[in-house]
């Protein structure tokens, strides 16, 4: 009897540790009267937090790598390579648009919110070219969603291996 409890504890442990579907959400808006990108990244906190020890960018857990100044460059550049913004403005194709780890808000449920903004300005942008494959390299299952705002109006665009770029038209 003892070992069927033993086993019972450790399945349900199991199945509460891991989970089969991995996701990302991003809110991006592109502010014409200020020329700038803003961005609110939102993922399961341990999920991240597991891809960035992997890929060797921190070292321990996100709460205190955010308040690192290195560890948070780091993230930075981690994510500016897995999210990435580039704008065709009509005369030159593709510019990039870095982003900034503007603040962060860990929330109770598990769920890490990043606020970003770009660091440029940009005068005019005709369409967007987004790469989201942020931790697709750790979470074969991972999908991302984004949500994109311009003058009011909202479109959503997802993400997965076999789609990790995708193109907006804004004018």
């Amino acid at each position: 009897m003892r070992s069927i409890h033993i086993l019972v504890f450790l399945l349900v442990h199991f199945c509460a540790a891991s989970h089969e579907s991995y996701f990302a959400f991003a809110e991006v808006e592109y502010d014409e009267l200020t020329g700038r990108f803003e961005v609110t990244l939102s993922a399961t906190t341990h999920d991240l937090e597991r891809c960035l020890n992997e890929n060797k960018i921190i070292k321990g857990g996100m709460s205190l790598a955010l308040k690192d100044t290195v560890q948070l460059l780091k993230i930075q550049k981690e994510l500016n390579e897995h999210f990435k913004i580039e704008f065709s403005d009509g005369s030159n194709l593709n510019q990039a648009v870095e982003l900034k780890i503007d603040g962060y808000e860990a929330e109770l449920t598990g769920v890490i919110r990043l606020y970003c903004s770009s660091s440029r300005q940009v005068s005019y942008v005709k369409s967007l070219f987004i790469t989201f494959d942020l931790m697709m390299d750790v979470f074969p299952q991972q999908q991302n969603k984004l949500t994109f705002l311009f003058r009011e109006k909202k479109s959503t665009y997802v993400f997965l291996h076999q789609q990790i770029k995708q193109q907006i038209q804004l004018l």
